[in-house]
């Protein structure tokens, strides 16, 4: 996966991402667009009923956002949304009929 940089940032940036990456390195992310949007990679996290939970990321602008969420910027609290998407994942969420 090439990740999008037009600026020394965009790079620094892109490295701490990867970086991030190492440490959940369970975590698939891949880019569903790479032709039309580049700069968007996504995670998609699996809850223990079988929902299945979107993380989005901008790693050269460090940004994500976690699904049904507003979206967070800076690598600190990117790595806490990681957590909270985490924590979703391992709650048994009620159905609603």
């Amino acid at each position: 996966m090439e990740l999008y940089a037009r600026n020394k940032e965009h790079k620094e940036n892109n490295k701490k991402f990867l970086e991030l990456m190492e440490r959940y390195d369970w975590m698939r992310p891949f880019q569903p667009a790479p032709e039309k949007a580049p700069w968007h990679i996504q995670v998609r996290l699996t809850t223990r009923i079988g929902y299945d939970l979107w993380l989005n990321f901008w790693p050269h602008v460090a940004k994500g956002q976690m699904e049904g969420e507003a979206a967070v910027q800076g690598w600190d609290q990117v790595r806490l949304m990681i957590s909270r998407a985490i924590d979703a994942c391992q709650d048994d969420f009620p159905v609603v009929e």
